[in-house]
């Protein structure tokens, strides 16, 4: 069984180890989700604001 503790897990993992480009395109999916955003790690917060800097620096 798959518990909230796992979810979370996979998501750090998965926001640490992408590449800030493929992240950029995570975020809406990623911010949607409170659960999520409230227990995310610290490194991982932190990759999601180099990800909006991205964004913001690189408009499409």
């Amino acid at each position: 069984m798959v518990t909230e503790e796992d979810i979370i897990n996979k998501y750090n993992e998965i926001i640490i180890d992408a590449p800030v480009q493929d992240l950029v395109e995570l975020l809406p999916e990623i911010e949607s989700d409170d659960f999520i955003m409230r227990n995310l790690t610290i490194r991982a917060k932190e990759k999601i604001i180099e990800a909006k800097k991205y964004v913001e620096n690189n408009p499409s």
